[in-house]
């Protein structure tokens, strides 16, 4: 009896152990999987920022998550912003390229030349992927899946749709130029006044508060019923609340979105 029962607790351990080893096995294998998935983001990630890291160093940055992706996020919308304040110049190239007598291939190859990164980057890489066999259109499209603004979105479907019916690429080239210019322009303006207007809006949620502090610094006994009594404490959280409402207002009246 003795012996069965030793069997069975070997038996039982080992088992146990078997279990552990496989659950071991299988959470590895799940790590390897994240692992594998979250590498391949951070490379992704990397060449859209345009960056170079060692091979060594992509686990690490796989593994410090979302910061690091937060991070190259951050730095993909600052190249993004380049690329978008060149694209009226490039365009300006193209459309004179065109009405030289080249195609489009070669105007995009003569803008690429000219251009300094990151849109002339972007570009050498659409004449890379034309020498490689693909069509225009679908060089156009990475270029918008790279830089997806709504400039280079609006450049990528002019250029589509003209090119399918035929239309005038000179022309849209010009108008699109003009366009993003002045575009650009009223941005930067709208930009300048909110900023300022978000500013005032600072200044005036802050002003009871700060002098509120200054009273307390100043005349202590004029402003202690306010944290003392119950009165000044319902005072205060009905403030607090009226605030609150009031920087949510200003909030929507300050941000203008174009």
């Amino acid at each position: 009896m003795d012996f069965v029962l030793k069997f069975i607790s070997v038996l039982a351990l080992a088992l146990a152990v078997f279990a552990s080893v496989l659950a071991l096995i299988s959470r590895r294998r799940r790590f390897s999987a994240w692992l594998a998935k979250e590498r391949e983001k951070i490379v992704i990630a990397l060449d859209l920022a345009e960056l170079s890291a060692p091979e060594e160093a992509i686990p690490l940055l796989a593994l410090a998550g979302p910061v690091a992706k937060v991070l190259l996020r951050a730095m993909h919308r600052r190249r993004m912003a380049r690329a978008d304040a060149q694209l009226s110049d490039a365009l300006s190239l193209m459309g004179s390229a065109l009405k030289a007598g080249l195609a489009l291939p070669q105007a995009l190859e003569m803008a690429a030349i000219e251009m300094s990164p990151p849109l002339g980057d972007e570009m050498k890489r659409m004449l890379a992927q034309l020498k490689l066999g693909r069509t225009v259109d679908d060089a156009f499209a990475t270029l918008a899946q790279r830089l997806p603004t709504d400039d280079v979105a609006l450049m990528v479907q002019s250029v589509e749709v003209l090119r399918r019916t035929g239309g005038n690429l000179i022309e849209t080239f010009a108008t699109l130029s003009s366009t993003i210019e002045e575009r650009r322009r009223v941005t930067d303006r709208i930009s300048a006044i909110t900023m300022q207007n978000v500013m005032q809006a600072i200044i005036l949620l802050a002003l009871p508060w700060g002098l509120a502090a200054a009273l307390g610094l100043l005349a202590p006994e004029f402003i202690a019923p306010l944290f003392q009594t119950r009165m000044g404490l319902a005072l205060l959280a009905a403030a607090f609340v009226i605030e609150s409402m009031g920087a949510l207002w200003l909030r929507k009246i300050v941000m203008i979105r174009v």
